[in-house]
């Protein structure tokens, strides 16, 4: 295991902010390392079930992996918790 590797995983282990997964988990998913990226955010939606950032990086990582039952499932639960929030965005065209 690569120093890099290490730190991640120490990173990784320490539980994070979910801006801080989400930030590092992009940049594993920029140097090809899908079934980490996909396998940490599952891990990153039990702590934070509501971020709909990581949430979309998993979709995004599963199909690009060719998980595509799982991609769309994860893409109808985002969209589903954005759209509770509609009403917000109308208040604020108001």
């Amino acid at each position: 295991m690569k120093p890099s590797d290490e730190f991640l995983d120490q990173i990784l282990n320490e539980a994070p902010s979910s801006e801080t997964l989400f930030l590092l988990l992009t940049n594993q998913k920029a140097e090809g390392r899908l079934n980490t990226v996909i396998r940490e955010c599952i891990k990153a939606l039990f702590r934070y079930p509501g971020d709909t950032r990581i949430r979309g990086l998993l979709a995004e990582s599963c199909f690009e992996s060719g998980l595509l039952s799982r991609a769309e499932s994860e893409v109808e639960t985002a969209t589903a918790q954005i759209e509770e929030l509609i009403h917000l965005y109308k208040l604020k065209g108001l």
